[in-house]
């Protein structure tokens, strides 16, 4: 069992936890609702878009063991067909705004692990009176051996500038704190995250705040990020399918936006030679016919995603106001 100290704070945050069966993922959801002690907060705010109340009764059982006041609702959609992450953070947001006092929100996926010391690094940079936005730069873990291993351990991670360069194109939010400042003029300027957006409402996130004239401060390696069931799935030619229809999507507001533009420029092909290898790989794997149609949808995506971080560079703020079909 680990042990989260409490560190001291003049303002307590509040902190909404996005969902949709989390408890299915084990002692990973119990272990991030753990990690999140170290925060001197009093509030939570479940939105739980699951299928059953588990999840919500799992989240209640912490609250009442740790004299914490939970909030839980469901999406509300906006006017959408269905549930979204987007949804689920706007919701969030809403509730936020509307009836708390705190200046800050904290907005965790049910996948991140808070490491020993994420408080103490968010709570210096929050402060600042330009910040809009920290995000804890969350270490992926494909393993459970390593996770264990990385969350037991003081060892700082090496987080190398592609980490860096992959946040500031496209966003993160596993683990970040919103400024009320910061929220309140994104919704004057800019309205709602767009519905649609179910993969890639950080991304939006991250424009509304530099667009609303804040600033954004990284924590480097002070959360892991795993998620055991996305690591069992398979893989199959219709993950890409997905991938394309959701950066497609994107590309309506902007929201891709490529740090390196000319690096990209000339690589933009670069995929349709590195082709062949993965064509083995995953012939191999999945079998000859397989194997082809999933490599040659994984290249035709990158090719896709450069394309749209280019185009985007000409798209401005107002690209990101929702227009409802």
């Amino acid at each position: 069992m680990l042990n989260y100290e409490i560190a001291l704070c003049p303002e307590k945050p509040v902190i909404s936890i996005i969902t949709k069966d989390g408890v299915s993922k084990g002692y990973v959801f119990n272990e991030m609702l753990r990690s999140t002690l170290q925060i001197p907060y009093d509030e939570i705010i479940l939105i739980d878009d699951s299928d059953s109340a588990n999840t919500a009764l799992v989240v209640k059982k912490f609250a009442e063991e740790n004299g914490k006041k939970l909030t839980a609702f469901k999406s509300n959609l906006y006017g959408y067909t269905r549930a979204t992450r987007a949804t689920a953070r706007q919701t969030a947001i809403d509730i936020f705004l509307k009836n708390y006092d705190s200046d800050f929100l904290i907005q965790l996926d049910d996948d991140v692990v808070l490491r020993k010391g994420w408080w103490e690094e968010a709570n210096k940079l929050i402060n600042k009176p330009t910040t809009g936005l920290f995000y804890g730069l969350a270490y992926g873990v494909s393993t459970e051996n390593e996770f264990n291993e990385l969350l037991r351990s003081d060892i700082p991670f090496r987080i190398n500038e592609k980490d860096i360069r992959h946040f500031y194109e496209r966003g993160g939010t596993a683990d970040i704190i919103l400024t009320r400042k910061s929220l309140t003029k994104i919704k004057e300027s800019f309205g709602i995250i767009p519905p649609e957006l179910h993969l890639y409402e950080d991304a939006w996130i991250l424009r509304a705040i530099k667009c609303a004239g804040f600033d954004v401060e990284i924590g480097y390696g002070v959360a892991l990020h795993f998620d055991p069931i996305k690591n069992t799935r398979s893989i199959d030619s219709t993950t890409f399918d997905v991938d394309l229809k959701h950066i497609l999507i994107a590309s309506k507001y902007g929201i891709i936006k490529s740090v390196k533009p000319f690096n990209d420029a000339l690589g933009l092909f670069a995929p349709i030679i590195g082709l062949l290898p993965w064509m083995f790989k995953y012939a191999s794997e999945l079998g000859f016919r397989k194997g082809v149609r999933v490599a040659a949808k994984k290249q035709y995506i990158k090719i896709v995603y450069r394309w749209v971080k280019l185009s985007s560079m000409r798209k401005g703020c107002t690209d990101l106001i929702y227009k409802p079909a």
